[in-house]
């Protein structure tokens, strides 16, 4: 079924009306250990902490490139136990948090001992440190896969809102306010970056290591093995490169390249079906839909009252989007990323111009579903909207990791590409599209974009605008039967993977 207002406004409701059952939506400090792994979405908490961010940049590009049958199994296999290795060194050497993998990116939190900044920023920054010390000097040297890996990091320190949001069977730990906002926003190439509240509170010797960058809030990082030998010897963390690269050997050994397998995918995904044995392989439509302005609509929020609104209104925003990618359209969502969704389209197999425009269908009842009902039924929003992203191209879909703390992931070049449309290109209000699926879209489509740089935008994109735009085809009768009737698409059919072009570089 399609997304229209009046079931989007029932849903909201019915949402809304168990948000406020009971106790209603809560917001407590953070106090025990015990309580961070108990919040739900409206039992939530207030931590105090470092949230550490490492990105191994160039797993899209491999995720996409890569065409040997060995060589893209390598690949499965590596990030599976690059995964599993990271989670192990942040939450047993480390005694912090593993949050989850956005596709390449982990992210982590250090918030322990409780309340004590200069020991969480301490801890934080050797984390990065040692990760970055992981990858140079252990998996890069173990490592089965025939490609030098490249990781950056990033870190901010401050107060942020633990939540887990979701359905009922895929519920998922995030995190809303600055530090875990910037501190993802600071990663850059290649490099070790911490913002001023982390280096504020490091020790002399330690901010010696440290360089300010010419511009932004934030320092770049260089030492060298010994010296971090040193410092972690001395915060009494055990960091043994012969025990990591032992574990990466035999968890390598663990799985044989021949027990690895990925296909396309003739019916939708189930992300939770997969694994580092079952993978799939697909062209497939990425959005990134976030909501702008909502970490300083969050930071306004002083007053318990006031947060406790905030969190009812993220949850809902959430909830529907979610349903409008999964229930409305073909969509397989991803991810929750703090105050962002991710979500693929990737049928019917094979078909590029019918997946852009299902994104785009999507894009636009999120854009009709924030700017109408759930205006509708929550009342002022302030200067709340959705920025999106979106492009076409051939993206790895898979669940790896830990065992017991296995991520849904998506990597590729388009992957990257849409998630850099809504990060960098899109603003409130917008579609961001790349230049591909830009070509893809049917000619009235077209019109309601205009150029920005090497990407297209629309500006308050809602489901009737496009809507209008369509019926004024001759084929829009098509458009109705995308999803499993008879008829043809809106545009010509393009077969294959599409490779991305970015329209934006890190820095």
């Amino acid at each position: 079924m399609a997304w229209n207002s009046e079931n989007s406004l029932e849903r909201i409701n019915q949402d809304l009306e168990r948000l406020d059952s009971g106790d209603g939506v809560t917001v407590e400090k953070l106090k025990t250990k015990a309580d961070f792994e108990n919040f739900t979405d409206k039992k939530c908490r207030e931590i105090r902490g470092a949230h550490v961010y490492a990105l191994i940049s160039n797993f899209d590009e491999y995720a996409t490139d890569a065409t040997k049958t060995n060589d893209y199994k390598k690949f499965i296999r590596s990030v599976h136990v690059f995964q599993a290795t990271a989670a192990y060194i942040v939450e047993t050497l480390f005694d912090a948090v593993f949050v989850h993998f956005q596709g390449p990116k982990l992210h982590a939190v250090v918030y322990r001992p409780i309340d004590d900044d200069a020991a969480i920023a301490k801890k934080a920054f050797l984390l990065q440190l040692a990760v970055h010390d992981f990858v140079s000097n252990v998996f890069n040297k173990t490592t089965a896969a025939d490609t030098e890996y490249k990781l950056a990091s990033g870190s901010d320190l401050g107060d942020a809102i633990g939540t887990r949001n979701g359905q009922v069977t895929d519920r998922e730990m995030l995190f809303i306010g600055d530090p875990a906002n910037l501190a993802a926003k600071v990663v850059g190439e290649a490099s070790a970056r911490i913002r001023s509240a982390v280096y504020d509170q490091l020790p002399k010797e330690m901010k010696d290591a440290c360089t300010k960058a010419a511009s932004g809030d934030h320092y770049r990082v260089s030492v060298g093995q010994g010296t971090l030998d040193t410092w972690l010897s001395a915060t009494g963390i055990t960091w043994d490169r012969a025990a990591l690269k032992k574990r990466v050997e035999d968890a390598e050994a663990g799985i044989p390249l021949a027990e690895i397998k990925y296909s396309e995918a003739d019916k939708r995904i189930d992300p939770d079906s997969l694994s580092v044995r079952n993978n799939k392989r697909v062209t497939a439509a990425s959005v990134f839909a976030d909501i702008s302005g909502f970490t300083a609509y969050v930071k306004s929020k002083t007053t318990d009252k006031g947060k406790k609104a905030a969190l009812r209104a993220f949850h809902a925003i959430r909830r529907e989007s979610s349903v409008i990618c999964k229930t409305d359209y073909e969509g397989v969502r991803i991810q929750y990323q703090g105050d962002r969704i991710q979500a693929i389209f990737h049928l019917p197999n094979g078909d590029s111009a019918a997946m852009a425009l299902e994104a785009l269908r999507a894009a636009a009842a999120m854009q009709s579903a924030l700017e109408g009902p759930l205006r509708e039924a929550l009342g002022d929003l302030d200067d709340i909207h959705y920025a999106i992203g979106i492009d076409v191209g051939t993206t790895l879909v898979t669940k790896l990791g830990a065992y017991g703390d296995r991520d849904r992931i998506c990597l590729g070049t388009a992957v990257e590409n849409a998630q850099l449309l809504e990060d960098k290109v899109a603003k409130a209000q917008e579609i961001a599209v790349s230049a591909d699926v830009y070509d893809l879209l049917p000619e009235n489509v077209q019109k309601l974009f205009t150029a920005r740089g090497t990407a297209f935008v629309a500006k308050d994109l809602t489901l009737g605008k496009l809507g209008k735009a369509l019926k004024a085809m001759e084929t829009y009768a098509s458009v109705n039967v995308i999803k499993g009737g008879s008829g043809s698409s809106v545009a010509p059919s393009a077969t294959g993977s599409v490779t991305a072009t970015k329209p934006w570089s890190r820095d």
